[in-house]
């Protein structure tokens, strides 16, 4: 029969102070598995020791490892990053990462708005340059959208949203023409 090793995990103990200082810095599920494994315990053996300690639950918002993964994305989301940005970054999907932040409180910001200004066109030109032109020909020489995208060989969608990222209010009537 295996002595249970829970009873050598007390509050101030060597090991019970290196599980509490792992346990908060785990931020998402799966803790105890791994927990389970740093420690050579069963998974039931970490539960009864968390429980033990007054750990919180990984689900609680106050858990110190869940709060700094929030502080973490909030942050770069702040940044302007997208959110398929900010995920890749913490390791999420971008709907977590949506989740989390709308569950903060976070106002999102519509698609069009995060960075598309900086994002490269897939003509082939720089971004700036591509803005430019955009803009130049939209403002200075009074061309649509539509006729913009054919100059340009890009749809003209693509014309819309940047003129949007611009804050350029577009002609209503840009795609009768």
């Amino acid at each position: 029969m295996v002595a249970s090793k829970h009873h050598l995990y007390e509050e101030y103990s060597e090991l019970g102070m290196k599980f509490i200082s792992r346990w908060n810095k785990m931020d998402r599920d799966g803790a105890q598995n791994i927990m389970a494994e740093e420690f050579d315990l069963a998974i039931p053996t970490v539960y009864r020791i968390r429980k033990k300690l007054g750990l919180k639950n990984l689900h609680d918002l106050n858990h110190p490892g869940r709060k700094a993964l929030l502080k973490k994305i909030r942050k770069l989301y702040w940044r302007h990053e997208s959110t398929a940005k900010v995920a890749r970054a913490v390791h999420m999907s971008s709907q977590n990462v949506n989740k989390l932040l709308v569950l903060q409180g976070v106002e999102l910001n519509p698609p069009w708005v995060v960075n598309l200004l900086l994002c490269p066109p897939h003509n082939g030109m720089t971004a700036s340059k591509f803005n430019g032109t955009i803009k130049k020909l939209y403002i200075d020489e009074g061309m649509n959208a539509k006729q913009i995208a054919k100059v340009l060989k890009c749809d003209h969608n693509a014309v819309c949203n940047r003129l949007k990222a611009m804050r350029i209010d577009t002609k209503q009537n840009h795609r009768l023409t």
